[in-house]
């Protein structure tokens, strides 16, 4: 249990820690018209997007390393803490999906409130280190991983809608 609350610990001020760039890069372009803000990010969207399906030899800013044996191995709380703050990033590991880096744009282009942009952050950290804590705790492991994999496949099927809709509150906020 203390492993997993130090993981999700960690991914959560990684992922804090990343809004916040967030929250700087967003101040720097609030000078610009907020038509072009918009074009810019939905420009900077559809790169992304065409990135995760590999089209004109793109890719996404990760890696996919898998986490480290030796920390797994350790069993330790300071070990599980220091993955966790790559991982909560989401930039130096593996993301299933573009989605994470469609709405980074949006919160650093078209939003303008700072408490949204963090909210947002703490909902990345806790998405990425809650499961992993949910995976420790289940007394079939078996069961919660095909639970897990039911549930990721029906969240593919609704990220595109999802993404839109949530595009477009970050959008209203901003007006």
């Amino acid at each position: 249990m203390e492993i997993g609350l130090a993981f999700v610990g960690g991914t959560v001020v990684a992922a804090v820690a990343v809004a916040l760039v967030v929250v700087i890069i967003s101040g720097v372009f609030s000078p610009l018209p907020v038509p072009l803000r918009y074009a810019l990010a939905i420009a900077l969207s559809l790169v992304v997007l065409a990135a995760e399906r590999g089209y004109g030899g793109l890719r996404l800013p990760q890696s996919e390393r898998q986490i480290p044996p030796q920390v797994v191995a350790a069993r330790r709380a300071s070990s599980a803490w220091r993955f966790a703050l790559l991982y909560g990033t989401g930039i130096f590991t593996f993301l299933p999906t573009a989605v994470p880096h469609v709405i980074v744009i949006w919160l650093a282009l078209v939003a303008t409130a700072t408490p949204t942009i963090l909210l947002a952050g703490v909902a990345f950290g806790v998405g990425r280190g809650v499961p992993l804590l949910a995976r420790a705790l289940a007394t079939d492991r078996t069961s919660f991983q095909r639970a897990l994999e039911r549930t990721a496949a029906t969240f593919q099927r609704v990220a595109a809608p999802a993404l839109l809709l949530l595009c477009g509150f970050v959008g209203w906020q901003s007006l």
